[in-house]
This record gives structure tokens, C-alpha cells and sequence, in this order.
């Protein structure tokens, strides 16, 4: 028969002195959320650099958004809707690379560019519908450039589409570079809404 662990023995004796069962079982309760917690660490460690980046990216997008619909809460107005959209659309798009990130650690045919430039085209379509209602529930309230950009922005959409798909996944660089574009359309989209913004102030 084996003997039992000095330190080990004493922790059961003073579980039962201090309560009997009931004592084992927090200790057996502890013991578990331990190897709980031992699991999760484990786990952390053999997810890829990317979808480590993409979670805390995510996370960080969230705090952000959170923090300003709190502001808004309290101080009505404090941000106005646009900023909003665009804090949602970046919790939006970081959620998208996370997907991306674990789906691309676990199959070498994901196409993360076709994810991107789906998640931008159904921007594009809910920005132009929404243009639209607003035409038309109040006639010649929308200037006619702006309509006609959010028309050229949704065909755009469509045609990233069509050129993520035919991006080769096998090929890193053409998919780095499919990333480079969008990226680059997207920064250059951020410059046009902040542009706007000031020219309203």
C-alpha cells in the first residue's frame, strides 16, 4: 500500500476536522477549478499568434464600443450615430478576423480574403439601402452624390467579391497582397467618412 503525501494528508485531516465531507468536497471543488483553469492556459498556449492577436483585437474593439454607448447613456449625444456605426462596424470586422484567424489554423483551403470582402459588401448594402429609405421618405433630402457614391460602393463591393474568390489560397503572397488592397480600401473609405465629418462641423 502506498503511502500518502505528508502535505496531502494533512489538508484531508483538517478538512475533516473543519467539516468532514463537506470539507473534502471544497477541496475536491478547488481541485477541479484548477485543472479547469490548467485546461484553458493549455489551450491559450497552442492557439497561433494570429488568433491570440485577433481575440484581444476583438476584445479591445468591444471595450471601445461598450465604453461609448456607455457615455451616450449617460450624456445623450456625445457621439453621434456615425461614430457608433463605425465602432460597430469594427467590433464587426475584428469578430470576422477571429474567424478568420481560428478557421485558417485549422484548414489550409480557407480563403480569409473572401471572408473580408464579404463582411464589406454587406456594409456596402446596408449603407445604400439605407440611403435609399431616407430618399425615400423624404424626397431630395439626400444629396444625389452621395447616392450615386454608396451605388458605386456596392458595385465595388461585389466585384471584391468576386476577386477574393479568385485569389489562391495556396499562395501566401497572393493572399497578402488581396489583404494589402482591402485594407487599403478600407483606410481610404475611413479618410472619406472623417472628411465628411469635419465638413460638417
Amino acid at each position: 500500500m502506498s503511502r500518502m503525501h505528508p502535505i496531502f494528508l494533512g489538508l484531508v485531516c483538517l478538512a475533516i476536522g473543519a467539516g468532514g465531507g463537506a470539507g473534502l468536497v471544497g477541496i475536491q471543488g478547488s481541485a477541479a477549478a484548477l485543472a479547469d483553469e490548467t485546461k484553458k492556459d493549455e489551450a491559450k498556449k497552442e492557439e497561433t499568434l494570429d488568433v491570440r492577436y485577433a481575440r484581444l483585437f476583438l476584445k479591445q474593439a468591444q471595450i471601445d464600443l461598450e465604453r461609448a454607448l456607455e457615455i451616450n447613456r449617460r450624456m445623450p449625444g456625445s457621439f453621434q450615430s456615425v461614430i457608433i456605426d463605425s465602432l460597430r462596424a469594427t467590433v464587426s470586422v475584428a469578430q470576422d478576423w477571429l474567424d478568420e484567424a481560428l478557421a485558417e489554423s485549422k484548414s489550409s483551403d480557407f480563403n480569409p480574403c473572401l471572408k473580408t470582402a464579404d463582411s464589406l459588401a454587406k456594409t456596402a448594402r446596408d449603407n445604400y439601402s439605407k440611403i435609399q429609405e431616407i430618399e425615400r421618405l423624404a424626397p431630395k433630402s439626400v444629396n444625389p452624390s452621395d447616392l450615386e457614391r454608396a451605388k458605386v460602393a456596392l458595385e465595388l463591393a461585389e466585384i471584391r467579391i468576386q476577386r477574393a474568390k479568385a485569389v489562391d489560397v495556396k499562395s501566401p503572397t497572393s493572399v497578402m497582397q488581396m489583404q494589402i488592397d482591402l485594407l487599403r480600401e478600407q483606410m481610404v473609405e475611413m479618410y472619406t467618412e472623417v472628411a465628411k465629418l469635419q465638413a460638417r462641423n
